[in-house]
C-alpha cells in the first residue's frame, strides 16, 4: 500500500507531536492501518488525502494513489443534502447500495471488483463543532451485505412458513408469527466510530465494540479501548498491563488457558474468530463474539482482539430452540390422540360387527384420517429436524456401515410402508464400508426413495445405485422415471420450503430434500440432481469411506 503524501508528521497533522508520544502515534496509526473499517480522510475541500488498508481491500483498489484526490461532494452516491449538512457540521450517516459496475461506467477510480454491496457509511466533519475551524472530513465504511442478505433470507424464510403451515393449521400459522417477531428482534445496530482527524487515538477509544491489544506470547492485555472497559466492568484508568485471568467463565472450553491457546493461534499469523463465554468483574456472565489477528503496534508484534457483545443473539438462538421444541411436543399431543382414537374406532367397528358397505366407508375414512395424522407428523418432524440442524445441534454416532447389506435390511423394513416390490439395487463389488451414522442415512435414503416411489408412475422401476468414485468417496445414486424436474427448479430444489413449479408436484412443507442435504454435508459428502421434464431424475450423494479401507 502506497504511504500517504509528506511524512508521519503529515499523516497526524503539524501539531501531532506535541500531543501524542511518538509510541503513542505510533500505536495510533498502526491501529488506523489494521482496522477492519474501511477510513478515509478528506481535506476541507473535500479531497482524498489518505485511506487505509481496509478502505483498499473493500473498494477493490490497488493504490491510494489511484483514488487520491477524489472529490467527496461529487461522488454520485452521496445523499441529497448531505454537503449542505456536512458543510454546517453535522455529521451523515446512511446505507447505500454501492454498484462497481456503476464506477468503472463514471469511470471515477479503477477498481478490480464488480457488482453490488451494501455499505453503512458514516461522514464526520472534523474541528468545526470544537474549534470553529474545518479540518477535513473522516469517512467510515462497513460492508453490511451479510447483514442484508440475512434479512433477505428471514424475510424469505417467513414468508414460506407463512404460506405452507398457514394451508394446515392456524395455531401453527400463529407460532410462526411470533418466531418472525423474534427473529427479527436479533438485528443489532452498530455504534460508527467518531474519529478526529486531531487525534487518531479516537479510532481506538470511541470504538462501539471491546478492543484489547494482547502480548503475543504471555496473552496479557497490555491496552483496553473505553468499550472494553465497560463491556468487563473494568475501571476506567490506565493502569496495564491487565489481569484478564478473571474475565471468563471459566469452565471448559472457556478457561484462562482455552483463551491463551486461542492468542497463540493468532499469533502464528491465522485470524481466528470464535464465540465466547466471557464474565465481568461482577461476576455476570455473557456471549461474546471475538476477532483475534496478528498486528504491529509501535513496532511491535501484538495480538489485537475485537470483542463484540453477542448476548441477544445468543438469547434469541436459544429462544428459537425452546419455540421448536414446543412446536414438536405441543402439536403432536394431539395427533397421538388423534391417531389412538382412530385405532380404537377401528377396531371397535369390528368387534361390534359392521359389515359391507358401511365397514368400508368408515374404513376409508378412519385410512384418511391416520394417513393425515402420520403426514402432519412427519411435516412436524421436518420443521424440528431443519431447526437443529440449522443450530448445530446435530451429533452423528458414525461407524463402519457395508452399504449392501444395509441397504437390503431396511427395505425389508418398509415392506408394507411402501411398494418396495419396485426397486432394484445395484451395488460395485468389493465395496467399502462407509463412515456414517446409521439413523442418518437410513433419513437419507428413506427421503429419496418415497420421493422417486412418489412422483413415478407405478408400472415403472426405481433404481439405487453404489459404487466407490476415488479412494476416499463412494457414490449413491437413486434414479427414477418419472415426471422429472424443470430446469429452471433444479438450482433451488435443496433450499428450505421450496416447490417446484413444473414436473413434480407441490408435497409437504419442502424441508425433505434441504434436510437430506444437511445430514449428508454433516457427513462430509456432497449432494446434486440430474433431471428433464418428462424423462425422470436421478439424485447422488456421497460418503466417505471409512478410514482404514
Amino acid at each position: 500500500m502506497a504511504e500517504p503524501p509528506g511524512s508521519d508528521n503529515d499523516f497526524a497533522s503539524a501539531d501531532s507531536p506535541a500531543l501524542l508520544s511518538v509510541l503513542e502515534y505510533q500505536q495510533l496509526r498502526s491501529i488506523y492501518e489494521e482496522s477492519p473499517i474501511a477510513i478515509e480522510v478528506y481535506d476541507p475541500n473535500g479531497r482524498l488525502l489518505h485511506v487505509n488498508r481496509a478502505c483498499l481491500d473493500l473498494f477493490g483498489v490497488r493504490d491510494v494513489e489511484v483514488v487520491k484526490g477524489f472529490d467527496l461532494f461529487r461522488d454520485p452516491n452521496l445523499p441529497d443534502g448531505a454537503s449542505e449538512r456536512l458543510h454546517n457540521g453535522e455529521t451523515v450517516r446512511y446505507e447505500i447500495h454501492f454498484d462497481f459496475d456503476k464506477v468503472r461506467a463514471l469511470k471515477l477510480y479503477e477498481t478490480t471488483k464488480s457488482g453490488k454491496i451494501y455499505l453503512d457509511v458514516v461522514i464526520k466533519p472534523l474541528g468545526l463543532k470544537e474549534t470553529g475551524t474545518l479540518r477535513g472530513y473522516l469517512v467510515q465504511a462497513v460492508d453490511i451485505t451479510w447483514r442484508k442478505q440475512i434479512e433477505e433470507e428471514i424475510r424469505r424464510l417467513n414468508e414460506g412458513l407463512e404460506r405452507r403451515v398457514a394451508e394446515r393449521t392456524a395455531e401453527l400459522e400463529s407460532v410462526v408469527d411470533r418466531l418472525k417477531s423474534e427473529i427479527a428482534e436479533r438485528e443489532r445496530a452498530e455504534e460508527a466510530l467518531r474519529i478526529s482527524e486531531e487525534n487518531y487515538r479516537t479510532i481506538f477509544e470511541g470504538a462501539a465494540d471491546g478492543i484489547f491489544v494482547h502480548d503475543m506470547e504471555t496473552g496479557r492485555i497490555l491496552d483496553v479501548n473505553p468499550r472494553g472497559r465497560e463491556m468487563y466492568g473494568l475501571a476506567m484508568e490506565k493502569e496495564t498491563p491487565i489481569d484478564g485471568s478473571n474475565l471468563n467463565a471459566g469452565e471448559p472450553p472457556y478457561t484462562p488457558e482455552d483463551a491463551l491457546r486461542w492468542v497463540r493461534k493468532a499469533a502464528g499469523g491465522e485470524p481466528q474468530r470464535f464465540d465466547w463465554l466471557a464474565r465481568d468483574t461482577a461476576g455476570q456472565l455473557f456471549w461474546v463474539e471475538v476477532n483475534l489477528r496478528r498486528v504491529v503496534i509501535g513496532g511491535k508484534e501484538r495480538v489485537l482482539s475485537h470483542v463484540r457483545d453477542i448476548t441477544q443473539r445468543k438469547m434469541a438462538e436459544q429462544f428459537r430452540e425452546q419455540y421448536v421444541h414446543t412446536i414438536s411436543h405441543d402439536l403432536r399431543a394431539p395427533l397421538t390422540i388423534i391417531r389412538g382414537h382412530a385405532c380404537l374406532l377401528q377396531r371397535n367397528l369390528e368387534k361390534i360387527g359392521v359389515k359391507g358397505s358401511e365397514l368400508l366407508s368408515a374404513e376409508v375414512i378412519l385410512e384418511s384420517i391416520l394417513k393425515g395424522v402420520q403426514r402432519m407428523d412427519a411435516m412436524i418432524q421436518d420443521l424440528a429436524d431443519s431447526a437443529r440442524l440449522e443450530a448445530g445441534q446435530l451429533q452423528l454416532e458414525t461407524r463402519p456401515v457395508e452399504l449392501s447389506p444395509f441397504i437390503s435390511e431396511l427395505l425389508q423394513r418398509i415392506q408394507g410402508i411402501t411398494d418396495e416390490t419396485r426397486i432394484d439395487v445395484e451395488m460395485q463389488e468389493k465395496l467399502p464400508p462407509v463412515n456414517a451414522d446409521p439413523d442418518r442415512l437410513e433419513r437419507i435414503l428413506m427421503n429419496l426413495l418415497t420421493n422417486a416411489l412418489k412422483y413415478s408412475p407405478p408400472e415403472t422401476r426405481v433404481m439405487v445405485r453404489a459404487g466407490r468414485i476415488d479412494a476416499e468417496m463412494v457414490t449413491v445414486s437413486i434414479v427414477d422415471r418419472g415426471a422429472g424436474i424443470a430446469a429452471e427448479d433444479l438450482p433451488f430444489i435443496f433450499e428450505r420450503f421450496y416447490q417446484p413449479q413444473r414436473g413434480r408436484m407441490a408435497g409437504g412443507l419442502g424441508l425433505g430434500l434441504y434436510i437430506t442435504k444437511m445430514l449428508v454435508e454433516a457427513h462430509g459428502g456432497r449432494v446434486w440432481v440430474e433431471s428433464e421434464l418428462g424423462k425422470g431424475s436421478a439424485f447422488h450423494f456421497t460418503l466417505p469411506v471409512y478410514p482404514g479401507e
